[in-house]
């Protein structure tokens, strides 16, 4: 059998030390997605209830979460991953803690790929709005004019 080279800054074996910093790692990675993934719930309600200061406000906080998640990433990606010499015990965690955080992200990606589609939405009512009220002015100004032969047609009563 030939022999596996080794791959650049991954130890063949880890100290319970080193496992548990890994660990520590992943669990901090998790709580952040977790806090990510309430944060996109409340950015649902807030999109519907029109609420954008808030909304804003929330953002910000999800932006300090995803720095915080690339730091973490960047620490995960120096420490690399398990190598030999660490409890079944450990892998098992590491997997379980791995798992957790692709599906809250999974989940994160996809809120938001609906609240996307939301927002969409309620842009196109706004302008729809928005065009109705310009128009529903243009009618009344046309309107005060006519209603009034003996005034400057351009003055604006309507403001």
């Amino acid at each position: 059998m030939a022999e596996q080279p080794k791959q650049a800054n991954r130890p063949e074996s880890s100290s319970p030390k080193q496992a548990a910093d890994l660990l520590e790692l992943l669990r901090r990675q998790r709580a952040l997605y977790r806090e990510l993934s309430s944060l996109a719930a409340r950015q649902r309600h807030l999109i519907s209830g029109d609420q954008p200061e808030a909304l804003l406000d929330l953002l910000a906080r999800r932006q300090q979460i995803v720095e915080q998640l690339q730091a973490v990433h960047a620490e995960l990606s120096r420490a690399g991953g398990p190598a030999g010499g660490w409890s079944e015990q450990a892998r098992d965690q590491a997997e379980a803690l791995l798992a957790e955080s692709r599906a809250l992200a999974q989940q994160i990606l996809e809120r938001d790929r609906e609240d996307g589609e939301l927002l969409a939405v309620r842009k196109a009512s706004l302008a729809a709005s928005l065009t109705q009220i310009r128009g529903g002015q243009a009618a009344n100004r046309a309107y005060a004019r006519a209603a009034a032969p003996g005034r400057d047609p351009s003055a604006d009563l309507t403001a």
